[in-house]
């Protein structure tokens, strides 16, 4: 009878263990899938605030490009065009200006600019300079352009001011430099040969 106690106690020790055992291992799954709960909730919270953020961002980065009245581009291509070739032609002593002549009204704007630099150089003829930098716009080279026509402003010739001045703003919105831009349309006189289209530039950018 005292075997069968010893037994028993063994017996209901060896169960007790086994309970305790599964009863820790069943506290772990369960604390492992409220744990998986709590992760699944907070990135149901989550996920939503990110994009939200996440478009607010983008509302940010592009909205005010969509707000900003027309485009560079089509500002520019509405009012871009060369300046229209008023030298002559001249005698065969003067066959390199012809030859600068004869690039620039055929489109041949990379040669013409490399012409119309050198006859530049040679005698400080700033409307040279001005066929130069239409040349350089022309091929889009806009920050080439812009440099020229800054020295073309600092020279100050007034047979060229105004012509550089009006093609340098249009070099700055097609480089969407637009704040540069206004300040040069705004500060043209009423009495300046493109006053009426810079005025409806202001209004359009």
């Amino acid at each position: 009878m005292k075997k069968d106690n010893k037994l028993d106690k063994v017996l209901a020790s060896e169960f007790s263990e086994d309970v305790l055992d599964l009863k820790d291992k069943l506290n772990k799954i369960t604390g492992s899938q409220s744990a998986e709960k709590k992760k699944s909730k907070l990135l149901t919270l989550i996920l939503p605030i990110v994009s939200i953020a996440a478009v607010f961002l983008l509302a940010i980065i592009f909205l005010p490009s969509l707000l900003d009245g027309n485009s560079a581009k089509e500002v520019y291509a509405a009012y871009y065009e060369p300046y229209p070739m008023a030298l002559n032609q001249r005698g065969d002593s003067e066959q390199s200006l012809n030859d600068a002549i004869n690039d620039y009204t055929s489109k041949k704007f990379e040669s013409a600019a490399q012409k119309f630099k050198i006859l530049y150089t040679k005698d400080g003829n700033n409307v040279f300079l001005l066929y130069a930098a239409n040349a350089e716009q022309a091929m889009g080279n806009y920050q080439s352009a812009i440099d020229l026509y800054d020295q073309i402003i600092v020279n100050n010739d007034p047979k060229v001011t105004e012509q550089a001045s009006w093609y340098k703003s249009l070099a700055l919105i097609k480089l969407d430099r637009k704040v540069f831009a206004r300040e040069i349309l705004s500060s043209l006189s009423e009495n300046h040969y493109k006053y009426e289209e810079a005025q409806a530039i202001l209004k359009s950018l």
